[in-house]
């Protein structure tokens, strides 16, 4: 089934819509040129640049995390109760929506009570299998989200 390759341009009070660099349906490059048209992309949401024609990327629709929860997190993070790797797994499960194009993965939520409602462990286990580094670039693009515009 193809998909329409259509984003939403980056938003700080709306979904959006991020991908990982590493996807297939993107053209694969090192040094710094490359990882500048990442950011330009991350940053206007225009992706183009880098998908290779006729190809569709894995979609992952997110949300702004709450301030409260973003509160909770910091004060976790920065009292060394979480690690970097769960960080990452946490922030992509508290932001995703939806996943569009990622075979037959149907998403689920689960809630908690310390983090409301959050897409199952089973979505970062998935994309740890095929695709190692996904889950901590869209953690971590979640987080440069999270923080605003100086992404720090």
């Amino acid at each position: 089934m193809a998909i329409n390759f259509v984003t939403r341009p980056p938003s700080n009070q709306q979904h959006y819509d991020e991908f990982w660099s590493g996807d297939p349906a993107f053209v694969q490059g090192e040094g710094a040129e490359h990882e500048r048209k990442i950011e330009r992309a991350r940053e206007t949401g225009d992706w183009s640049e880098l998908l290779i024609q006729g190809s569709t990327p894995t979609k992952f629709v997110m949300r702004q995390i709450p301030g409260e929860i973003k509160r909770r997190i910091l004060d976790r993070f920065i009292a060394g109760k979480s690690g970097g790797y769960d960080l990452d797994s946490l922030l992509l499960r508290l932001a995703v929506v939806d996943v569009i194009g990622l075979g037959d993965f149907k998403l689920r939520f689960t809630a908690d009570e310390d983090w409301g409602k959050l897409a199952t462990h089973e979505l970062p286990n998935i994309l740890d299998e095929f695709a190692p580094g996904c889950v901590a670039e869209l953690g971590l693009a979640v987080y440069r989200k999270m923080m605003g515009p100086s992404g720090k």
